[in-house]
């Protein structure tokens, strides 16, 4: 789990009855780095795990316990690790997608080291994102400060729902989303949650 002050939460299931969790919090202080708030834990193999934050993007080595900026020393990669980072997915094609809190979306490719932006220029909703899920025919759902967006990897094309899609409330929360063991997807906000199938939202997405 993310906390404030540079701090992870490792929680491990125990056969003590009486303590059925133990509870092992780990320091991320090293050198000059200084995480705030940890928003996003994003594992993108078996030893390194992604951390989305107030200051930018962490990789932490799950075997050694070091922590660096992540791709510290590329240029494209500054972009997104100047902004407060509030979600994050790493797909099979090696791309980071980081949402942030005001500056849209950042497409990193890991292997050719190229970013692109996503804002409210480009088709989204708006440029504040709360949360990143992908469902099974990888499509790319986002929550935002003023409703939902689905995004086309592909072609990069977005479709937008609000009040006028019938959602109840528009303001989304961090993290609050998942996707349910039969594809439903769920995101909670100011107003309660939204639940819905992928497969039932037929509309073609808006051309930018």
């Amino acid at each position: 789990f993310g906390t404030t002050g540079n701090l992870l939460l490792k929680i491990r299931k125990t056969t003590d009855k009486a303590h059925p969790f133990s509870i092992q919090p780990i320091q991320l202080k090293q050198g000059a780095i200084k995480i705030n708030t940890i928003f996003k834990l994003c594992p993108i193999d078996d030893e390194t795990l992604l951390i989305g934050s107030s200051t930018g993007v962490y990789e932490y080595n799950l075997r050694t316990g070091n922590v660096k900026r992540f791709e510290g020393e590329t240029p494209a990669a500054s972009q997104f690790n100047k902004s407060d980072v509030r979600s994050l997915m790493f797909d099979e094609d090696h791309i980071l997608w980081a949402g942030t809190n005001g500056g849209g979306i950042f497409r990193y490719d890991v292997r050719n080291k190229k970013v692109q932006t996503f804002t409210s220029d480009y088709g989204l909703i708006d440029n504040s994102i709360y949360a990143i899920v992908r469902d099974a025919h990888k499509k790319i759902w986002i929550s935002t400060n003023k409703g939902l967006c689905k995004l086309d990897p592909k072609t990069r094309l977005f479709q937008t729902f609000s009040f006028k899609d019938g959602i109840s409330f528009e303001q989304f929360n961090t993290g609050a989303a998942t996707i349910l063991h039969d594809g439903r997807i769920v995101f909670g906000g100011t107003g309660g949650y939204v639940i819905f199938h992928p497969d039932s939202i037929v509309n073609p997405p808006q051309a930018r």
